[in-house]
């Protein structure tokens, strides 16, 4: 534990803290506490449907382009966990591939996008299982209790983003 965490000591105690879900850093919320389901890439190595932390521990969860690695029936679950270490008043930021824009790009004639869908080459735990578009992320959000869910600024051009409040 260190650099990036350094300002959040133990998970609840620090207000402002955030959880980053997933192996990148966080680029928008600091200080951050990084939580991976691969061994050695993170802080805290877990897994997003049974999150290691008590309830109400962070202000604010990141996490980018990690749900549409679970199945379906497991997403729901991932999203309460998010809600439930979430204080009240607390922000998740989410973003997931745009299936919307992805399929306008391959009805536009670029195959290539499918390689970001389905990604052949990338290990089995890293390939897409389910897909977002904005009234599907909207509902499955609104559907395990946060309120106040709109759309953010993407990263990119497939992304889609929200941001919903506990």
């Amino acid at each position: 534990m260190g650099g990036r965490m350094a300002g959040c000591a133990q998970p609840g105690q620090i207000p402002g803290c955030w959880l980053n879900i997933g192996p990148r850093g966080s680029e928008h919320h600091e200080p951050a506490f990084c939580l991976d389901i691969r061994p050695g890439v993170a802080d805290v190595t877990g897994d997003i449907r049974a999150l290691p932390f008590a309830e109400g521990s962070f202000s604010g969860v990141e996490c980018h382009h990690v749900l549409e690695h679970l199945e379906r029936d497991d997403a729901p679950v991932a999203l309460r966990e998010m809600h439930r270490v979430l204080r009240k008043g607390g922000t998740l930021d989410i973003a997931v591939p745009d299936m919307a824009r992805c399929a306008q790009t391959l009805l536009a004639g670029n195959l290539d996008i499918l390689l970001n869908i389905y990604s052949p080459h990338e290990h089995p735990a890293q390939r897409h299982r389910w897909g977002y578009v904005t009234w599907s992320l909207k509902v499955a959000l609104q559907g395990v209790g946060f309120i106040d869910v709109r759309l953010a600024e993407p990263t990119d051009a497939h992304e889609l983003r929200m941001v919903a409040v506990k």
